[in-house]
């Protein structure tokens, strides 16, 4: 058997008839083509995990937090923060507009 193999779906050479071999071809392209592809979006991949651990990298020296959990609990809790210093300032501005309306009205 110097040819032949135990795989059923190989076939010796020569033995494909010419539109077996273009359609062949045209597997092996575009299987070539999405490995191509699967490559590229892999390097993105890994180039976004870079750009992000540069970016923690950053962020824990700055921290000097270095447990992810940690610094979102942080994240979140400061935003809560700010959210209520915002309303908080959103109110202060509506009692001084109410307090100049009737600063307004006393001296007419």
């Amino acid at each position: 058997d110097s040819g032949k193999s135990g795989d059923a779906h190989v076939v010796a050479r020569g033995d494909l008839s010419v539109d077996d071999e273009n359609n062949l071809r045209k597997q092996v392209n575009q299987s070539a083509w999405g490995i191509a592809k699967d490559k590229v979006a892999i390097r993105m991949t890994a180039d976004k995990v870079e750009v992000y651990e540069e970016a923690f990298g950053k962020i824990q020296s700055a921290t000097g937090i270095s447990d992810i959990d940690e610094l979102v609990q942080n994240f979140i809790a400061a935003e809560d923060q700010n959210f209520s210093l915002f309303n908080y300032a959103n109110q202060l501005s509506g009692d001084i507009k109410k307090l100049e309306a009737s600063v307004g009205d006393l001296t007419l």
